[in-house]
């Protein structure tokens, strides 16, 4: 089994991986990296909640607003 560097590679091979079937994935071990999936889902689901509360606060505050019309710089960064 092979997958690309980078967790986005990681991201869309997963779950055919994970389907039962002609899976490379052992019965051991295919729980294992379902579990492990699922955190990175909900990890993924945090940061786009932290990232809409990021852009909420950039539109209400001036000094963001600022910032934002640099390039280059972001609500991160803002």
């Amino acid at each position: 089994m092979v997958i690309p560097r980078g967790v986005d590679q990681v991201r869309r091979a997963l779950p055919d991986m994970l389907e039962a079937g002609e899976s490379p994935l052992s019965d051991f071990l295919r729980p294992l990296i379902a579990q492990l999936y699922e955190q990175l889902r909900e990890y993924d689901a945090r940061i786009q909640g932290y990232e809409r509360q990021l852009d909420a606060v950039c539109a209400q505050e001036a000094a963001c607003q600022r910032l934002l019309a640099v390039a280059g710089i972001g609500p991160l960064v803002a």
